[in-house]
């Protein structure tokens, strides 16, 4: 109650979102492990410090699991000519499925819609598809590794 009622009516009343917004063009990210992060809790230890703040404790936090991961993005066109396009795209990159955790494809053309296509752990397509019919998502099927062959 006392930190609500210092930023909405004390102190800090009026200030706050510039501080937030200076704290964020200053830090910029704060990914876990990264210097940008270790700076940013000393800069708000010591805020902490200079209002007052007597009982400061931080300590390490690991993220279970992290690992650095390749998102990748692309479009195309064309591909209802021939196999340029996602089709290409799968059989030019068949090798690195192993690597991959999911592939979302969402095919919105010109022409009718072939639906949604999904690459991925097969358990969660089936929450994929569950979703999908929630939310009335305008495509004409679903096809996921269970039913593509």
């Amino acid at each position: 109650d006392n930190i609500v009622r210092l930023a909405t009516e004390g102190a800090f009343k009026g200030k706050t979102f510039h501080d937030v917004a200076e704290y964020v063009d200053t830090f910029g990210h704060r990914i876990t492990g990264s210097e940008s992060l270790e700076k940013s809790i000393d800069y708000i230890e010591e805020i902490l410090r200079q209002n007052g703040a007597t009982n400061i404790q931080s300590e390490e936090v690991g993220v279970a699991d992290w690992r650095r991961r390749t998102l990748r993005l692309a479009f195309w066109t064309a591909e209802e000519y021939g196999y340029w396009g996602s089709a290409q795209y799968i059989k030019n990159h068949a090798n690195e499925f192993g690597n991959l955790s999911a592939v979302l494809e969402a095919d919105y053309s010109c022409l009718a819609s072939t639906g949604l296509v999904y690459y991925g752990v097969p358990g969660l397509a089936c929450i994929l598809e569950e979703v999908i019919n929630l939310v009335g998502l305008m495509a004409t099927g679903f096809r996921s590794p269970a039913n593509l062959t």
